[in-house]
């Protein structure tokens, strides 16, 4: 959060729980606010350096950054937050993809995280900005990760969304047990889906 000079004022976490459900073919991941247990509004009042405050409003939203990605027939699913009640469009959107778009570039680096053996890997845009700077582990096979990830060679198990100041890692994780189907079609996916311009693999 920035001043009115645009100088840092204040720093303030938001802190959420992630979940991702995936099968060999297609994954659903969303987050779940924390902040509404303090803040059930999602009004924040922050003080600043210089004596003032600033008011910030976050989506109150239960379930946030619902991301479905079906690798079979290439089609990814997105609810943004649902926030600004001033713009007319829906909050779910759906379009297909090319199965390699995401220009990962798997790097030789590697570290232990949490007691998991992990390689580096960018997600770079056409411009050569990094969208996604994460650290996967290919001892756990998962092609398809959280916000919506696919192509990396194992689970992401640290992360961070430079652009905006995001950051997240693995709690814990389970294998080989059942999900059911329902998992996979939350109800906020009953309502209504606007068709967005396919995700094409840049030229």
């Amino acid at each position: 959060i920035s001043d009115g000079d645009g100088l840092p004022a204040k720093t303030f976490d938001v802190n959420y729980n992630g979940y991702l459900y995936t099968t060999n073919t297609r994954c659903i991941s969303y987050l779940k606010p924390l902040y509404l247990k303090d803040y059930p509004d999602g009004t924040i009042d922050i003080n600043t350096n210089d004596h003032g405050s600033i008011g910030l409003t976050l989506s109150t939203d239960t379930i946030q950054h619902v991301y479905y990605i079906s690798t079979d027939s290439l089609i990814m699913r997105h609810r943004t937050d649902s926030n600004n009640k001033l713009i007319d469009k829906p909050s779910n959107s759906v379009r297909k993809f090319d199965p390699n778009y995401q220009n990962w570039q798997i790097l030789p680096e590697v570290k232990v995280i949490a007691g998991f053996t992990c390689q580096r890997a960018k997600w770079l845009s056409p411009t050569g900005s990094i969208n996604f700077d994460v650290w996967f582990c290919s001892d756990i096979p998962c092609n398809n990760n959280f916000f919506g990830l696919i192509g990396l060679p194992g689970l992401v198990i640290e992360g961070k969304i430079p652009a905006y100041n995001l950051s997240f890692n693995l709690q814990n994780y389970r294998m080989n047990e059942p999900i059911n189907d329902a998992i996979f079609w939350p109800a906020e996916f009953n309502e209504p889906f606007r068709t967005l311009a396919p995700f094409r693999k840049a030229s």
